[in-house]
Formats: structure tokens, C-alpha cells, sequence
């Protein structure tokens, strides 16, 4: 599974929830697994910080953007609005501006309607998809799942670039700090040969937020590997690669 950031409101209209609950199997079935702050991750600090950690730790980003507010009086400037403005959450403008300053694959999709900020035409040199949010069957559009799969070849190419790279580390780089090294250290006992973040977390006296953080860096060379199964925790375990970073200190 590739982790990618996905920037969505926490709450959506019930009549949008069978599209969205539709896009996210899509995803599953891509082999890709979406984060977002408040649904999937929690925070222990400030929000923001725990965006930019969170983003650091994805191959990619697809922005959606949900009407979160309308207004149906008032004016945008000096101009008197004449029909139903449709906003998103401001978060997708945080997030997006984030994902591109990091130069990740970026895919925005908009509700009809939806404009502003990021969702206005030509606002980054991303194409700018629309699709009608309320229509269950939306992700499977011919131009939706097409810039999807488009945007996960990018996201690909992004990810074997970056491990291309970390192939040739060795274990004893410098960015294998004294907190990957005492990770690490907690699967070596043979009753914690597998475990959870949060259990990491509690043994480390982290936030599991930290601990995924962590796990995820560790992830990216090899040192620890992952098993996911539906509906149970997710779980780590030691790989060779981290055994050898832990025999090269004479830890183990």
C-alpha cells in the first residue's frame, strides 16, 4: 500500500457520503491508502504542524473539494452575488499549497460549483477536474478515473525515484537517528517481534503519531515491513535490513 495525503472536510452532506465511500474503495483497490487528519490520523499538536508531518510521510495528494459553505447573500467584492456560492473547507487551499510547494503528484477534483482559491482555473498549472459529488457513480467517470491513474503512474515514478536513492544507504547513514535505532531495539525480543504503533508509542513515550511517523521512515528503506488485514490492527515487524542496522551497533 502507498500512503497518500487525501484533503477532504471531515464532514460531507449525506448525499455526497455513497460517492466518497466509493472513491475511497477505488483507492483500496489501487493499492493506495489515503490519510487525512481528523479521519485517519488524529492530532497531538497544532493542526497545521501535524499536516506538514503527515504530508512528509505520502508519495502524493488528491485534494477534494466539498461544499462547506453557502452563501446565497452577500457580495464578493463590489459585486452583488447573483446566485448560490459554493465553498470548501479552507483546509483544501492549506493542503494543496502544501503538496505543491513539496512538488508531490497533485490531483484536485471539485463538486460543480465548487470555486475559490485552488478551484478556480489556471489558480496552479494542475488540470482542474469537476464531477458532481452527489452522483454515487462519479469516481468511475471516464475523465476521473483516467486522471487517476495517470496521477498514480506519477506517484510511481515519484516513489521508485525515492527509493532508487535509498537502495544504495547503508545502515549506518546518518539519517538513522537514535530514535529509529531505539525503535528498532523493540523487536528484538522475541515476544515483540510484531507490534503495534501504539504500543511503540506507549514503550517509547511518543505520540502515536510520532511512532507512525517513524514507522513510515523505517518503511521507506526497508528496516521494518507491514502487515495490514481488514478490520484488524495493522502491525510491524523486524525486516533483515533492520536487524543488520542493529548487529552493525552491536545491539543485537
Amino acid at each position: 500500500m502507498i500512503d497518500i495525503f487525501l484533503s477532504r472536510p471531515t464532514w460531507v452532506s449525506p448525499d455526497h457520503k455513497s460517492g466518497l465511500d466509493n472513491f475511497l474503495g477505488l483507492l483500496a483497490t489501487m493499492e493506495l491508502n489515503p490519510r487525512t487528519l481528523g479521519t485517519t490520523d488524529y492530532p497531538s499538536k497544532c493542526p497545521l504542524d501535524e499536516v506538514i508531518e503527515l504530508m512528509d510521510r505520502c508519495q502524493g495528494a488528491i485534494i477534494l473539494g466539498y461544499p462547506q459553505i453557502t452563501a446565497t447573500q452577500g457580495r464578493v467584492k463590489s459585486t452583488e452575488i447573483s446566485e448560490p456560492l459554493l465553498l470548501p473547507t479552507e483546509w483544501n487551499h492549506i493542503e494543496a499549497g502544501l503538496a505543491y510547494a513539496r512538488d508531490l503528484p497533485l490531483l484536485v477534483v471539485r463538486h460543480t460549483g465548487v470555486v475559490r482559491g485552488i478551484f478556480d482555473r489556471g489558480a496552479i498549472s494542475n488540470f482542474l477536474h469537476e464531477a458532481d459529488f452527489g452522483n454515487p457513480a462519479w469516481p468511475l467517470a471516464k475523465e476521473i478515473s483516467g486522471a487517476l491513474t495517470k496521477w498514480k503512474a506519477d506517484v510511481l515514478q515519484e516513489k521508485a525515484k525515492g527509493r532508487t536513492q535509498g537502495d544504495h544507504a547503508s545502515p549506518l547513514r546518518p539519517s538513522l537517528t537514535d530514535e529509529h535505532v531505539q525503535l528498532l531495539q523493540l523487536f528484538s525480543k522475541p515476544e515483540q517481534y510484531k507490534l503495534q504503533a501504539g504500543a511503540i508509542a506507549q514503550m517509547m513515550k511518543i505520540s502515536t503519531t510520532k511512532a507512525e511517523y517513524l514507522l513510515d521512515q523505517l518503511l521507506e528503506d526497508d528496516f521494518v515491513g507491514r502487515l495490514m488485514q481488514a478490520g484488524g490492527p495493522t502491525r510491524y515487524y523486524l525486516e533483515p535490513a533492520g536487524r543488520a542496522a542493529l548487529a552493525e551497533r552491536g545491539l543485537l
